[in-house]
């Protein structure tokens, strides 16, 4: 019988590729040929290692690359002419792609663009890459960015499942959901006459909030629009296809602001027909909408949408708007931390001033 301790070690591989002139170069590792790029190099132990590519008329690539004991790291080297200007140098930055396309890629939080995307003239260094599309579940990876190459991902997206249909009474294209407080809370499924899903909405209250998505004719044939809501307003990744599958918009939201790309018809707050206040520094605009069972100025049940900042989730800090659906008036309130706290002000849909008060912490003391 015998005992013996082994200490096991995580190995790092590296797949290289070449670009436009080095399709298929030679691929040195630490001084061994490992063949023709693309070339997949396995078992390789974590720390620096050197990588030359070969190809005749382009001049040779050399390349520091560390490693990660488990890490796997994937190439895209390009070449330069052997008669090239010595400051002429391969690119460096990020290659990536998504399965399905048309993703869009954030690197350390800042939103860069739709896959396949490509990003040259990055510094090297370790970038946190983030893929979402939507209705499938996002995905994030460090990618370590290499000089003079472009360090490839390919990120694949799990689809997320719909909310089953709902069984039909023989009722004609209606919307069918829950409620909560006299308001849509939870998915919302638009039915076409033959019981087909065309459209899912997912709300909290009343505001949409979630994954929201419309199709020309059901799942499986294609999407017209989808993204997501937050508060209400368009909140990250939305896209637009035209009835043949082909992306015709495809825009980046925050808080309801497009970031980047193209507006998408769909990405609609539900309060866009309200004047947006200006937000003091340190908040951020959202938006939704409510049911007031006794209103607020002797109404009786008013809905309204409204418009408001917001220092953090729930706490509205500065000025909220509101337009009623039923009472056809508009109102301004400040806040403060939470609290309304300053002048509240309405006007009718003529012009003229409906009410005035002041209130001090949630209190009004002058009408």
């Amino acid at each position: 019988e015998s005992k013996v301790r082994v200490k096991m070690t995580a190995m790092a591989s590296l797949r290289v590729a070449g670009g436009e002139g080095f399709e298929a170069a030679t691929v040195y590792v630490d001084g061994r040929p490992r063949g023709a790029a693309p070339v997949l190099v396995d078992a390789l132990s974590a720390g620096q290692h050197e990588i030359i590519i070969m190809a005749p008329g382009r001049r040779e690539a050399r390349l520091a690359v560390p490693l990660a004991a488990g890490e796997e790291v994937d190439l895209v080297v390009g070449s330069v002419p052997a008669d090239a200007p010595e400051s002429a140098t391969p690119p460096t930055g990020l290659f990536v792609e998504s399965a399905p396309t048309n993703a869009a890629v954030r690197v350390d939080g800042e939103i860069k663009g739709f896959t396949p995307l490509t990003l040259d003239g990055l510094k090297p260094g370790r970038r946190t890459v983030e893929v979402s599309l939507p209705w499938h579940q996002p995905v994030s990876k460090e990618v370590q960015v290499i000089d003079r190459a472009l360090s490839h991902w390919l990120a694949p997206l799990a689809a997320l499942p719909y909310t089953p249909v709902p069984q039909l009474d023989g009722s004609p294209s209606r919307s069918v959901g829950e409620s909560k407080d006299a308001a849509r809370h939870g998915p919302w499924i638009q039915l076409s006459d033959e019981g087909r899903r065309i459209a899912e909405t997912r709300y909290d209250r009343g505001a949409r909030q979630g994954l929201h998505a419309t199709w020309y004719d059901a799942p499986g044939s294609p999407l017209n629009w989808a993204g997501a809501f937050h508060r209400g307003e368009p909140h990250g990744m939305w896209v637009q296809r035209s009835r043949d599958g082909a992306v015709t918009a495809a825009g980046f939201y925050e808080h309801g602001e497009l970031l980047h790309g193209e507006r998408v018809g769909g990405a609609r707050s539900a309060a866009d027909d309200l004047k947006g206040p200006v937000c003091p520094e340190g908040t951020y605009r959202a938006s939704g909408a409510n049911v007031r069972p006794n209103g607020s100025h002797g109404d009786g049940p008013v809905k309204t949408l409204r418009r408001w900042c917001e220092r953090s989730p729930s706490e509205a800090h500065g000025p909220r708007h509101d337009r009623s659906v039923t009472g056809a008036f508009w109102c301004a309130t400040d806040y403060d931390s939470g609290v309304a706290h300053g002048r509240s002000i309405c006007w009718n849909d003529d012009g003229s001033k409906r009410s005035e008060r002041r209130v001090v912490r949630g209190r009004v003391v002058r009408k």
